[in-house]
């Protein structure tokens, strides 16, 4: 039969590892309006004989199979004007800086770090003694901060689909600069992500500070061995690395692979890495390795890796703005994972929740510079957007409005002599935008009248 939504989260709910959450919105009625409509993940990820559309605005590294299919609100909604109403409208105006999912994405939760292997650097409390048994689900686990409310306010930066291998939404991905994308940034958009590390399981000898260091065992040796492999499958392009991407992987120790199953059932981190490793290398090589025995996959992975690991977690980009070189190792670092799913309709943020001092949006995380975020977080202290149309039943005047603030309408004669009279009773919005008529009758024969609308001390 047909694929649906509980074959697909099998894998993609979990994160595809631990049996927490990873991305923290889920794809259910309660948390997503298009789970709620009866959508199943092809109606959006389109599938053609097994190779499903990812899209292009992805930091997680999976493969991107169907590179020419876009996966986009646009697909669906209009993308230069998704808000038909009135009312919402002036909204239209961010299509071109801000993506759709950062509106209506506002929270998320699940997991801001997961620790496979005892952490470098750290040698005490629950990062130092990886992995932990759970009694009540008889398994092993990575350590991880978990949060199971979902009331935590996702973090933003511009993307436009250029990431580094660490997760981190760049520039220009192939200047190999580590230069963070802004508004500069051509195609960019602001996105909404999750922060997480993700402490992976790393060779020992590949890194530069051990005194055992080998070159055999970085990121660089590891490709340049499965360079033939990964050409023949589309994973690398036939004239292989370019000299910029063999300097940058030379600096990292290799990624083991390692076998979840064995870790989670045995605890141990050394089997598992050979169990996985071995898997990699017959797959490879072309075989099939789901058939083979456990412990002849792990005599053949031993070959495939030094023999002592150790968890690195991602290093934080020393070109974000909030780059803390003094920061501990233990805190969240500059990985993000894209976040598309858990859409509300009702719920999504307002102009208050971004434009305003203490609202959601980090403007310093944006690279605004000092001047234009004091401009952009008091951008609603003075009303905005104010038209006027003359029509048979008077002067039609609109302007936008924050919900829940009250605000009145006056008018003078004379500019100069600072008096000015009240239109009506003040207006309590309602919505982004407040419209009013004067009637004719109300209108005097003066040759000229002003109008000004102005917030009401609340």
């Amino acid at each position: 039969g047909k694929v649906g939504v509980a074959q697909c989260l099998r894998c993609h709910e979990h994160g595809q590892a631990a049996p927490d959450y990873k991305r923290g919105t889920p794809f259910t009625p309660q948390h997503d309006v298009h789970a709620a409509a009866g959508l199943l993940c092809t109606d959006c990820h389109k599938e053609d004989h097994h190779k499903i559309a990812r899209g292009s605005r992805v930091t997680d590294m999976h493969a991107w199979e169907r590179q020419n299919v876009e996966v986009d609100c646009a697909n669906c909604h209009s993308g230069s004007a998704p808000h038909k109403s009135p009312a919402l409208a002036m909204l239209n105006q961010h299509t071109s800086l801000i993506a759709c999912e950062t509106c209506h994405i506002p929270w998320t939760s699940g997991a801001a770090r997961r620790i496979w292997a005892p952490t470098f650097g750290v040698t005490n409390g629950p990062e130092a003694n990886v992995p932990v048994f759970d009694a009540a689900i008889g398994q092993f686990k990575p350590h991880s901060t978990y949060s199971t409310a979902y009331n935590q306010r996702p973090a933003y930066r511009w993307f436009n689909g250029n990431e580094s291998m660490l997760a981190e939404p760049l520039h220009d991905v192939n200047a190999w600069d580590s230069r963070v994308a802004t508004k500069a940034t051509s195609g960019a958009k602001i996105y909404p992500f999750r922060p997480i590390v993700n402490g992976m399981v790393m060779d020992r000898r590949g890194f530069g500070y051990d005194p055992n260091y080998n070159a055999n065992f970085t990121m660089l040796a590891a490709m340049d061995a499965m360079a033939g492999p990964l050409k023949q499958m589309g994973f690398m392009r036939p004239s292989g690395l370019t000299p910029q991407e063999r300097a940058v992987l030379a600096q990292f120790p290799n990624l083991l692979s390692f076998d979840v199953e064995t870790y989670t059932r045995t605890g141990d981190i050394r089997e598992a890495i050979n169990v996985g490793l071995g898997r990699m290398g017959m797959m490879m090589a072309g075989q099939d390795a789901f058939g083979v025995p456990a412990a002849a996959l792990a005599a053949a992975g031993a070959n495939f890796w030094s023999g002592d690991f150790f968890g690195l977690d991602l290093p934080n980009n020393p070109m974000d703005p909030l780059f803390d070189p003094m920061a501990p190792p233990t805190e969240p670092t500059g990985s993000f994972i894209s976040l598309s799913h858990a859409i509300k309709r009702n719920g999504a943020l307002n102009c208050a929740d971004c434009h305003s001092p203490s609202g959601v949006m980090d403007f310093k995380a944006l690279s605004y510079p000092p001047e234009q975020i004091a401009y952009l977080q008091g951008l609603l202290q003075a009303v905005q957007s104010f038209t006027f149309e003359l029509t048979v039943e008077g002067l039609k005047l609109r302007w936008a409005s924050v919900p829940g603030r009250t605000y009145e309408l006056v008018t003078t004669t004379d500019l100069n002599s600072g008096s000015w009279e009240k239109v009506g009773n003040p207006f309590v919005a309602t919505g982004l935008s407040v419209e009013t008529v004067v009637p004719q009758a109300q209108l005097r024969a003066e040759a000229r009248r002003f109008f000004r609308i102005r917030q009401a001390a609340q």
